[in-house]
């Protein structure tokens, strides 16, 4: 058994070719590989989603985001999100 096989995250098959798509697409745009592996996006997106050094982020209630949202934009000194500009 190797260490990627012992610290797999107990993701579906959807989550984690979705995931992995996601964050392949990231690194063709230029962000910082966080695992050493190959030299091809998709390959290390993942190397990466099997170690679990990206995840996927837990969905949020829509009052929690939207309050969340303002406070980012009043941290900011912005007045509204750009959203709700019209």
């Amino acid at each position: 058994m190797t260490e990627t096989q012992t610290q797999r995250p107990s993701l579906n098959s959807f989550e984690l070719v979705t995931i992995a798509a996601l964050r392949a697409r990231q690194l063709l745009e230029g962000c910082v590989p966080r695992v050493e592996g190959s030299d091809k996006p998709a390959r290390r997106a993942l190397q990466e989603v099997l170690a679990g050094v990206v995840t996927k982020l837990e969905d949020q209630p829509a009052a929690e985001a939207a309050a969340g949202a303002e406070a980012t934009f009043e941290a900011l000194g912005e007045d509204t999100p750009p959203e709700q500009v019209q």
